[in-house]
């Protein structure tokens, strides 16, 4: 897998898929990069590539889903669980 550019073939899925006025602006590679950093883990491609250059969060999708921006918890997450790891493997 490649971590360091998304597929040409990958972004254009992406972007046929996602309508930028349901969508939040894209971070940039700045913050992705400062996302990555801060939290020990370097994110997927093409999920690296759609957050900094497509789009951060959408507001469309099945009946009342989404896509939850990248640095914002859903909200149910509620308060009783701990806070999230990025880098512990999850389960």
């Amino acid at each position: 897998m490649n971590t360091d550019h998304a597929d040409l073939a990958d972004l254009a899925v992406l972007r046929a898929a996602f309508d930028g006025e349901a969508c939040e602006p894209p971070l940039g590679w700045k913050a992705v990069h400062a996302f990555e950093a801060e939290h020990g883990v370097v994110l997927p491609e093409p999920y690296r590539t759609f957050v900094a250059e497509i789009c951060d969060g959408s507001f469309s999708g099945p009946p009342d889903f989404g896509l939850v921006p990248l640095a914002d918890l859903p909200e149910d997450w509620g308060d009783d669980r701990s806070p999230r790891i990025l880098s512990r493997p999850s389960l």
